[in-house]
């Protein structure tokens, strides 16, 4: 069962913390209640992301094309200057793009619910380390790349070897248990 909203709105929300330390000030069945709903939206992506990608690869058109390039290039802005507001920032609106360049107007309501809960996963995992962000720009360029040069299935897989990077760096800061 998902976690109150508030368990996430007190994360996001604490000016006076960074979300990793709120997260580490929460109770242990908050945390825990927090790792379950942190381990269903990793779960989901897994579902559709990587499908999302293969549809980009396919039906993006250069506008497209160029918006998820932009946001990949402010992340690595962001990289360069250790700036984790602006890699969590570019990092959603990288995954926002290609949802929008599916084509697929159900993807695309999803634009809502995906900002919140990217937002969430990033700002526990980026803040924790963003050394794993940096390690990670490569995984969403490969997922560019393939997009650019309309591979779907070489999409597909980029998306899920990145989620399977921020899978392994959540279970390894103890956000998520390891999936059994």
């Amino acid at each position: 069962m998902l976690p109150p909203p508030s368990i996430s709105e007190e994360i996001l929300a604490a000016p006076q913390q960074k979300p990793s330390q709120a997260f580490d000030s929460l109770s242990a069945a908050d945390r825990e209640a927090l790792g379950a709903q942190a381990a269903a939206i990793d779960e989901a992506r897994e579902v559709f992301e990587p499908a999302a990608c293969a549809l980009a690869a396919v039906r993006a058109d250069r506008r497209e094309i160029t918006r998820i390039r932009l946001a990949y290039e402010a992340m690595e802005r962001a990289a360069e200057n250790d700036d984790v507001e602006a890699a969590i920032q570019a990092d959603k609106d990288f995954h926002l793009a290609i949802l929008a360049a599916t084509g697929n107007p159900i993807l695309e309501a999803f634009d809502t619910a995906i900002d919140a809960v990217l937002g969430l996963l990033f700002k526990a995992a980026i803040e924790r380390h963003m050394e794993s962000f940096r390690k990670n720009l490569a995984n969403h360029l490969r997922v560019l790349e393939a997009i650019e040069q309309r591979r779907p299935e070489e999409a597909r897989q980029a998306m899920l070897d990145m989620i399977g990077f921020t899978r392994r760096n959540l279970e390894n800061y103890q956000i998520i248990k390891p999936i059994s």
